[in-house]
């Protein structure tokens, strides 16, 4: 239902999307499981930017979940 590109990211994450969501929150976590951030979003079918610039070098596992349903946990690489 969605692909995440570019990984290893820079600045702009990509979440591709199959259908149009509303409400959708994206997780951020660090290695030591601390969330770092959280936003809500709605996605339209196609492509979903996601600003990370503000992220430190490292990784982070991302959580996509609506209704408090995981729907994604991916590994993401910041440059």
């Amino acid at each position: 239902i969605f692909s995440i590109y570019p990984n290893p990211v820079q600045e702009i994450m990509n979440i591709k999307s199959l259908e149009e969501l509303r409400g959708v929150k994206i997780i951020f976590e660090n290695l030591l499981g601390q969330k770092i951030f959280e936003d809500t979003l709605n996605f339209v079918v196609g492509e979903n930017p996601i600003n990370i610039q503000y992220l430190l070098q490292g990784i982070y596992t991302m959580y996509v979940v609506k209704n408090h349903d995981v729907l994604l946990v991916k590994k993401v690489v910041k440059k």
